[in-house]
């Protein structure tokens, strides 16, 4: 009688284990077109088909933070083209306890341009508008590009700490008729009121990205030189400021911190409360250290410039995290040059889809540097302990949603938001629990090799896994795939999955030895788990019994 399948001697298979999955995702897409048809570490995940889910420690994986909650709109939707989200900052620092979303939208309807900021608290579901405006339609969104927590007094000389306050620009189109708006929300003479204070008017100044440093509000101040072609030579590298510190007093310094290589700045950071760290669209990075009234400048050619975007860069403890359009994500230290982080991922994978639909470079990448994970636009996460790269959610091509904005608040909570919504989804802003494992996550590795010249025969499958949250109905699923043709998958039985980690032997199902669906040396491997409901299990390793089959046939060629 012959043996049934799937308790042969484990002798007679051959062994793939899968424990270490410390390389994470790798993405070549740029350069083979198609992500997963590319060499990777043993292990290495598919980009397509991972998310929310990171390797362990002491090997195998685990799910990431769950999705708690989401929240809609408080506005209304404006139709005829997409509806942004241009800013965004969240902070729990209210008297009561409650948590305030600082956003900013905008969307144009082919006759009009809208514009709005808005205050919303998610735990009552009540938004305040704090300004808005409707000019006449225009193409283009300047947007209000990564509104800053700072502090300023109402009134001269500033002899007492300010009030706190969210300082945001707001651009042509959205107020086309002047040089563009500087808010300070809420207003620091008037702070229990929705009415921010104008630092740039209508008809003073000139609005632009902003940073802040040294209890002051500078602004990169958008600016066109005369040029015998193309309509002049714009440049972000004029800067303005308030001074004294402290103050809603804006001047019109013209600050210019290199006059090399004058093509403007793509991103900046406070690194210390005497340095502030600029990096050039071209040309290399600043480090800025003194008052900014009377700087002394540093310029480090060999820092890896941002290129033709505007993004939001951030400070953690391995450095200073940004990207670089079509040269992927960069951490710089304090040295001269800066580090690549992204060797292993396509070299736009922060671009947003949006990017080229908004016709604004303002929006080229968002960052965050939390704990020892940072967080980039495109759901991607980079685990500093590892070196890998993590999708911390499905994104819109996997049945979630693509999130630009991370922001952390105290606590367990971190907030994300879309850079855009429709009509259908007007969700703008996520809520994830760190302390919470998510309910489901999905692994699938690169076509792993296994013969030479053979076809192969998966036939069995011990899962090694324990429970989170004490939930012992949660399930892991091993599913084999000859391509994308699926050849064979199993499924922990309800109840398998133990508080401590609990060894689980299954039988691939059953397909006739020698089938078609195995004529393969290739194999890609998933594994996906489910809490049903509850916490999503962790695996600790994978192991999978095949059998070398029939010799590959002979292709000939005819003469």
């Amino acid at each position: 009688m012959p043996t049934p399948r799937g308790v042969e001697p484990e002798s007679d298979f051959q062994w793939i284990d899968l424990e270490d999955f410390s390389a994470g995702i790798y993405d070549y897409s740029h350069v083979a077109n198609t992500a997963p048809n590319v060499p990777g570490p043993v292990n290495a995940a598919d980009p397509n088909e991972t998310w929310a889910c990171i390797a362990l420690p002491q090997g195998g994986l685990g799910p990431l933070p769950k999705m708690a909650q989401s929240y809609q709109w408080p506005g209304d939707y404006i139709s005829g083209d997409d509806n942004y989200i241009t800013g965004l900052l969240v902070h729990d620092e209210l008297g009561n306890g409650d948590t305030e979303a600082v956003a900013m939208f905008e969307a144009d309807d082919g006759t009009t341009h809208y514009f709005q900021a808005w205050s919303y608290v998610p735990e009552t579901n009540v938004g305040g508008l704090i300004v808005q405006n409707t000019p006449a339609s225009s193409p283009g969104i300047f947007g209000s590009p990564y509104p800053q927590m700072t502090r300023a007094a109402p009134n001269n000389p500033t002899t007492t700490p300010g009030n706190p306050t969210i300082v945001f620009p707001a651009g042509g189109p959205a107020y086309p008729t002047g040089k563009g708006m500087l808010f300070l929300y809420p207003d620091p003479g008037n702070p229990t009121s929705y009415t921010p204070a104008q630092l740039i008017g209508t008809s003073t100044g000139f609005t632009g990205q902003v940073i802040v440093h040294q209890n002051r509000i500078l602004v990169l101040a958008g600016t066109s030189y005369g040029w015998p072609v193309g309509g002049g030579f714009g440049t972000n590298e004029i800067i303005n400021f308030t001074d004294p510190p402290n103050s809603e007093t804006y001047g019109n310094q013209q600050t210019v911190l290199a006059a090399e290589q004058p093509y403007g700045y793509g991103c900046a950071g406070s690194i210390s409360a005497g340095e502030l760290f600029i990096v050039k669209k071209r040309g290399g990075g600043l480090v800025v250290t003194g008052d900014i009234f009377s700087p002394n400048v540093t310029v480090l050619p060999g820092v890896t410039s941002v290129g033709g975007i505007w993004g939001a860069a951030h400070s953690g403890p391995a450095g200073f995290a940004y990207c670089s359009f079509d040269n992927g994500a960069w951490l710089w230290n304090g040295g001269s040059t800066a580090q690549k982080i992204s060797k292993q991922l396509d070299d736009q994978f922060f671009l947003p889809v949006e990017f080229y639909r908004m016709q604004s470079n303002n929006y080229g990448f968002f960052v965050r540097c939390i704990a020892d994970r940072i967080y980039f636009s495109n759901n991607w996460m980079y685990d500093l302990n590892t070196g890998s790269w993590w999708r911390y959610y499905p994104g819109l091509a996997q049945g979630g949603v693509d999130l630009f904005y991370v922001n952390e608040v105290d606590g367990g909570d971190i907030w994300c938001g879309p850079l855009s919504f429709s009509d259908s989804n007007r969700t703008f802003l996520y809520r994830f629990n760190q302390e919470t494992p998510t309910e489901t996550w999905q692994w699938q590795g690169l076509p792993r090799r296994l013969t030479k010249n053979r076809y192969v025969e998966p036939r069995q499958i011990v899962v090694r896994a324990s429970s989170n949250k004490g939930n012992t109905t949660s399930q892991i699923t091993v599913a084999i795939f000859n391509g994308a043709t699926q050849v064979g998958s199993v499924t922990t039985p309800s109840g398998s999955i133990k508080a401590a980690p609990t060894m689980i032997r299954m039988p691939i199902g059953a397909v006739s030895a020698g089938s078609s669906s195995y004529a393969s040396e290739d194999l890609t491997i998933r594994i996906s788990a489910t809490g049903n409901g509850d916490a999503a299990p962790n695996l600790h390793s994978c192991s999978i019994g095949w059998n070398q089959r029939a010799q590959a046939p002979t292709v000939g060629v005819s003469s």
